[in-house]
């Protein structure tokens, strides 16, 4: 009978067999809900820790509406309309017309648009909707006389004792410069009159 001794050590090259148990499953990637109405969203141009929310929208729309109107104010001083009779060519400046009412209602619409944007930390509604109605105003003016310069273009012949003239006129850079100025300036602020209706 072998007489019982001290355990021996195994072997240096001994190692464990293999474990049999399976590994464990990768871990679920995190979950991605949208986000709730009027919450901010995660922009990814943005630098980090930057979300694109209902102000950064506002401010947008409000910068493009400071930019319209400022091309509105400025064509109030250009050519609004070049006109020839026979050899004989004018140019109409915006000023010679009504051109000093749309710098007038451009700065008024701009100024509006401040007082409304810095009075409070949310936009006053009743500023912003006295700033679209002289921006709009501003627009009309613009589209009367378009159509008015038209108007004078399809009637380009004058008679008159012993003489024929031919009378031509086309609308100047101005007018369009203007009304495209106005018209965008009024849909930035209608975007942002919606924005100011949609805060609680």
């Amino acid at each position: 009978m072998p007489e019982d001794g001290p355990p021996q050590d195994p072997a240096p090259n001994w190692q464990p067999p293999p474990s049999s148990a399976p590994p464990p499953p990768p871990s679920a990637p995190p979950s991605w809900s949208a986000p709730a109405p009027g919450q901010p969203t995660w922009n990814p141009d943005a630098g980090p820790g930057t979300v694109a929310g209902p102000n950064e929208a506002a401010r947008k729309a409000t910068l493009v509406a400071y930019v319209a109107l400022g091309l509105a104010f400025i064509a109030s001083f250009l050519t609004w309309a070049t006109v020839s009779v026979g050899s004989l060519s004018v140019s109409v400046s915006g000023t010679d017309g009504d051109g000093s009412l749309t710098a007038i209602l451009t700065i008024a619409s701009a100024g509006l648009l401040a007082a409304a944007r810095v009075t409070s930390t949310e936009p006053r509604r009743g500023l912003i909707i006295a700033s679209l109605v002289a921006a709009v105003l501003a627009l009309l003016i613009y589209l009367y006389d378009l159509i008015d310069v038209a108007r004078v273009a399809g009637d380009n012949t004058a008679t008159g004792s012993g003489f024929d003239l031919t009378v031509d006129a086309s609308p100047g850079v101005g007018l369009y410069l203007g009304a495209l100025g106005s018209l965008v300036a009024g849909g930035a602020l209608v975007a942002l009159l919606r924005k100011a209706s949609s805060k609680p």
